[in-house]
């Protein structure tokens, strides 16, 4: 009866999980978020903690960090993993759980968390003998983590080793083409030239094999190389191109879909068409507000003020940037990722108009909150640091 009562109380979670999955995939974004509170509603934490259990517990976390919502998550896996340790015999699921608070950590941008937890998760999957490929795996995770905490040489020795593996091990991968081009993301550091080089390898890997998802993922990536290196002939053609491949591929997860219009945005500022970037803006505020998506709404918004104001519409331009800045800081807080990107936006209406002691100042500030929150090494960071040097250079020359 009771065995009865478990199986009954667990098939909720387990028709919901692939439904919410299969939402993400096609992109019912608020279908697959609603979904998705209601199988924590129904998981809950039971007496005993089966394995299938896990399986609903990891899945239902990792829909979250996909669909970028975490809020809650944190605490009950904490909850759980504490249960597990207090629970003889169960190593491997307290080793799966310590590797998805690390992923949870990595996507949060808690990298001073994810660190130790990710290197307490390969020590005990190393111990329990879990599948090499999981291993590998969790390497790749430690040298990301490792890169955006400014430990580069480090990420980059433990990724090398990575890659090599996989290339042994799994030649014909989806992971390995993903593994080569995360190695590809690592050496842009060093090596720019080299860091194109095996993105090409990876996504001629990923197109032969037909994973088109992360052969999109891959050009993506790969287009990032090229703006570093400044080939911005054509490039926004390509990263229009790129959407629209993007949004019409299943499986293609929204996050990956935003960086990419944040891509344009940068290509489109760098080769000094802020008109064409305004209008994108424009047209991208539209669909959010009709969508509902205040976060991505306002990201937007600061991003249109600062093309307005790089276009000498300083005034409309400044509104913008301000209103959008105002909201981060109350919905998502000061030292958010975002809420300081739009802060770093609106540094432009004090530099536009000389201001360089107040630039100065406020870059900063975002600066002591970057380096806390996101590393030394994060490409946010150091543009601020650039921009620290550039303001310094003006004010010395005024």
């Amino acid at each position: 009866m009771e065995q009865r009562m478990s199986e009954k109380s667990e098939s909720m979670p387990r028709q919901l999980i692939p439904r919410a999955f299969k939402y993400l995939e096609t992109k019912q974004i608020s279908e697959a978020i609603e979904t998705r509170e209601l199988i924590w509603s129904k998981l809950g934490l039971p007496e005993e903690i089966t394995p299938t259990y896990i399986r609903f517990f990891i899945n239902t976390v990792d829909l979250g960090r996909k669909l970028g919502i975490n809020a809650g998550d944190e605490e009950r896996a904490l909850s759980l993993l504490q249960t597990l340790e207090n629970s003889p015999g169960r190593e491997n699921d307290v080793a799966k759980i310590t590797w998805l608070l690390a992923r949870l950590y990595l996507t949060t941008e808690q990298f001073g968390k994810a660190e130790p937890r990710c290197k307490t998760a390969l020590e005990l999957y190393r111990k329990t003998n879990i599948q090499q490929d999981d291993v590998l795996t969790i390497q790749r995770l430690l040298a990301n983590i490792l890169l955006f905490k400014g430990r580069v040489q480090e990420a980059f020795n433990i990724s090398r080793t990575e890659m090599a593996a996989r290339k042994r091990l799994y030649p014909n991968a989806e992971k390995t083409a993903g593994s080569i081009c995360n190695h590809g993301f690592i050496l842009q550091h060093f090596d720019l030239q080299g860091a194109a080089a095996l993105q090409i390898e990876a996504l001629e890997l990923a197109n032969r094999n037909g994973y088109k998802v992360q052969a999109l993922n891959i050009r993506f990536d790969h287009y990032i190389t090229l703006l570093k290196q400044g080939q911005l002939e054509g490039l926004d053609l390509d990263v229009e191109g790129l959407i629209t491949d993007m949004e019409q591929q299943n499986g293609v997860l929204p996050d990956i879909i935003s960086r990419a219009k944040g891509l344009l945005f940068m290509v489109y500022c760098r080769q000094g068409n802020f008109t064409k970037c305004t209008a994108f803006c424009g047209k991208e505020m539209d669909v959010y507000q009709k969508e509902g998506q205040d976060e991505e709404y306002f990201e937007t918004m600061s991003r249109l003020g600062f093309a307005m104001m790089q276009n000498e519409d300083l005034d409309q331009g400044g509104k913008h940037a301000q209103v959008a800045l105002d909201w981060m800081r109350e919905n998502l807080g000061d030292t958010h990722v975002k809420t300081l990107k739009a802060a770093f936006h609106l540094v432009v209406l004090p530099i536009t108009r000389a201001d360089y002691e107040r630039a100065g100042w406020e870059c900063i500030c975002i600066l002591e909150h970057q380096v806390t929150t996101l590393g030394l090494n994060h490409p946010d960071t150091v543009a601020t640091q650039q921009t620290i040097d550039m303001i310094l250079s003006l004010r010395d020359k005024k």
